[in-house]
């Protein structure tokens, strides 16, 4: 939970009209790097440790134009199902062995290697931040 709040209060500071800001052509924007970070998290979660997740289909802000808030909403639900199903885990479930891509990991290692790359784009969003002024 650490991480998420984290998460969050990094995407606090970001204002409605920074949504679409990119640094670089070539770079993601703001809006896409939160749309990646609800995605795949809940991919990786279901997908590689094993926790029950939403549908796809719900995941996503459902207004034409969502505003930041919309995006955490959606996150911090996210992260409120998921957090009693991991902390209710044992010690055997968190040593379980899990298919990684095309290698077999513990849940421990898949999970600690989700939180590395959720930090890398929560750092990303906070670059982005200082470089939007």
């Amino acid at each position: 939970m650490n991480e998420a709040n984290k998460v969050v209060s990094i995407w606090r500071e970001v204002t409605d009209d920074l949504l679409d800001y990119s640094p670089h052509e070539k770079s993601n924007d703001i809006r896409t790097i939160m749309t990646h970070q609800l995605l795949s998290e809940r991919r990786f979660f279901a997908q590689f440790v094993g926790t029950e997740e939403p549908e796809v289909d719900h995941l996503l802000p459902e207004n034409q134009s969502p505003k930041v808030q919309d995006y955490i909403d959606k996150y911090l639900e996210q992260v409120r199902l998921r957090l009693p199903q991991l902390a209710c885990a044992d010690q055997a479930w968190w040593l379980s062995e899990m298919p990684f891509f095309d290698l077999t990991r513990q849940r421990i290692w898949i999970f600690w290697r989700r939180v590395l790359h959720t930090a890398y784009h929560r750092t990303q969003v906070q670059i982005y931040l200082r470089l939007s002024g």
